[in-house]
């Protein structure tokens, strides 16, 4: 967290979010058995319409069978006598008004009909109907026309139709049904207090009015949640065994309107919801002015710790806490003014010391002595400084001396050497003390090319300010050295004076190697020492052996060009 004040938001929020969580964990759980209890619900509902459903095929097959057992319909039907007929028929439009009843003759025409105001019409062109007059009976769903005049009156019903026999034969047929349609599935609904609708063949024909607007016909079996633009239901489809009878498929949805109750469920848990908010804001408000002063502290602190990592040592203002806080800060400043100090002195040493020196005088490792140790010296040296110094003033010559020991140094520093020590115009590098790395005469040859190329650069800029151009000699070798400090031990009467550098006939053969590049005319001369060392990435060019007083072998002497192109570094693999 950035500050204080966060962090006291996030206990509060610690505080505060289980509670949230908890009161909508609970909410969910209580809507989700509701949903459950909801889902039993419609899918108990199969049984309740199937036995409903029952009981209209049961009226409807009694009202044919009294029809076609009745042998005053059969003796009225025969002369057509419509009013005779017509008296059975009005006893069931009184009890069972929901069914529709229709006598019709050989030719199809409806006779009469339970509702008067049905009687007229076709129905021949039914198959149903025409299979009875043939002499075989239906029962099933089907489509009630009475011809084109009041073409689908009845729409999708479940008929019986069985035809009226006399002792000449059939006499006509009798047309039982009750209509599947919204009024019907209306009428169950009140009944079942369920949304109903039915389809057939895959394609809903008839819903009732709580019954969710727009619904697809739903696969036998299904029980799930429906979800509209505005309402939510649970729904149960299943396939009456009643209606399967006459080979359509017809399956009837249950539906239970669950809206109003979700509403008020998400209704409840808003105003929950907003009471932890409320209490949350209380909270926060309080820890907001408690650490008020803590956070102020705090980004003290924050702005000017950055600074530490680049050594800016910045001092904070104190707030008056009165605790813990307000004493750290103190302290901060009180510390800052040490490391002030503290950065100053290793600057100044810095530019008088080398890195190996730095880092004793940090281990605190001020006594004098030394460790012998494998390392590659460097010596760098322009030639003819002597004749450039007395033709030129101090300061000119002063500027070119620090323009070039910056480069040079650079070179050395770039390629993880150490300057050792300036000697007039020339410089001293070292490459293995404290920590020899094992590629220090690689190392050593790189620098080497870098102080040539940076030289080269160099005397162009020179050269466009009409300064002279500097020509260097640089001798390079590597053996073992003698790495320490090397000076003088103080006293109570007088200050020490010590020097962490490299003592050994490996520094000395450097230096001569240095000396030696005058009369061989070349600018990098290298020792077989240390060119056996580097290995065979550079372009060395054996130049002679030569004798160096003190040493029983003659030395082997390199010029060194560059560093070979990989393809050319394989090759000589």
């Amino acid at each position: 967290m950035s500050s204080v004040r966060a962090k006291f938001a996030l206990i509060v929020a610690l505080c505060v979010l289980p509670l949230a969580l908890a009161t909508w964990f609970i909410s969910r759980a209580l809507q989700q058995e509701e949903r459950e209890d909801a889902l039993g619900r419609v899918g108990a509902a199969e049984g309740a319409f199937e036995a409903a459903l029952k009981e209209d095929i049961a009226r409807l097959q009694i009202a044919v069978r009294m029809i076609t057992s009745d042998p005053d319909v059969a003796e009225a039907l025969s002369p057509l006598d419509r009013t005779a007929l017509q008296e059975p028929l009005q006893h069931f439009g009184k009890v069972w008004p929901g069914l529709r009843v229709l006598i019709v003759d050989p030719s199809g025409a409806v006779l009469v009909s339970s509702h008067a105001e049905e009687a007229g019409g076709l129905v021949g062109a039914m198959p149903e109907v025409k299979a009875a007059l043939a002499g075989k009976g239906f029962e099933g769903i089907t489509k009630v026309a009475q011809g084109a005049a009041a073409a689908d009156h009845l729409g999708h019903a479940y008929a019986v139709v069985q035809p009226i026999e006399g002792q000449l034969g059939t006499l006509g047929a009798v047309l039982a049904a009750f209509p599947l349609d919204d009024a019907y599935l209306e009428t169950a609904q009140r009944r079942h207090r369920l949304g109903l609708s039915l389809a057939l063949e895959g394609k809903v024909v008839a819903r009732s009015s709580e019954a969710p607007p727009g619904l697809a016909a739903l696969a036998p079996g299904a029980v799930q949640m429906f979800r509209g633009e505005d309402r939510s239901a649970a729904l149960a489809a299943f396939e009456p065994a009643l209606l399967r009878r006459g080979g359509q498929s017809a399956v009837v949805t249950a539906s239970l309107d669950l809206t109003e109750q979700e509403r008020d469920h998400h209704r409840f848990l808003l105003y929950r919801l907003l009471s932890v908010a409320g209490v949350a804001a209380v909270a926060l408000l309080v820890a907001g002015l408690i650490a008020r002063k803590m956070n102020a502290s705090v980004v003290e602190l924050q702005r000017v710790l950055p600074g530490v990592a680049l050594q800016k040592y910045e001092p904070v203002r104190v707030v008056q806490t009165g605790d813990e806080l307000q004493h750290l800060l103190e302290t901060w400043n009180g510390m800052v003014a040490e490391l002030k100090e503290g950065a100053l002195w290793k600057r100044a040493l810095g530019k008088y010391l080398s890195r190996a020196a730095l880092e004793a005088v940090k281990k605190g490792d001020l006594a004098l002595g030394g460790t012998a140790m494998p390392a590659t010296v460097l010596f760098s040296d322009i030639r003819g400084f002597t004749t450039l110094a007395e033709r030129m003033p101090p300061e000119k010559l002063l500027r070119i001396l620090n323009r070039y020991f910056t480069e040079m140094v650079s070179a050395v520093m770039h390629n993880e050497g150490i300057v050792d020590k300036f000697i007039g115009d020339a410089i001293m590098a070292v490459w293995g003390p404290p920590t020899p790395s094992g590629r220090d005469a690689e190392l050593a040859l790189r620098a080497a090319l870098d102080m040539r190329r940076r030289l080269e650069v160099l005397n162009k800029e020179f050269a466009a300010q009409g300064l002279p151009t500097l020509r260097t000699g640089i001798g390079i070798h590597s053996g073992a050295v003698v790495a320490g400090n090397i000076g003088a031990e103080g006293d109570d009467s007088m200050a020490g004076k010590m020097e962490y550098t490299v003592i050994g006939d490996t520094v000395n053969l450097a230096s001569r190697l240095e000396s030696m590049t005058k009369e061989l005319k070349v600018d990098i001369l290298v020792s077989g020492d240390t060119a056996l060392l580097a290995g065979d990435q550079f372009q060395l060019e054996r130049l002679a052996e030569a004798p160096i007083r003190g040493r029983e072998q003659p030395v082997q002497l390199y010029r060194l060009d560059g560093i070979r192109a990989p393809s050319s570094l394989a090759d000589s693999r």
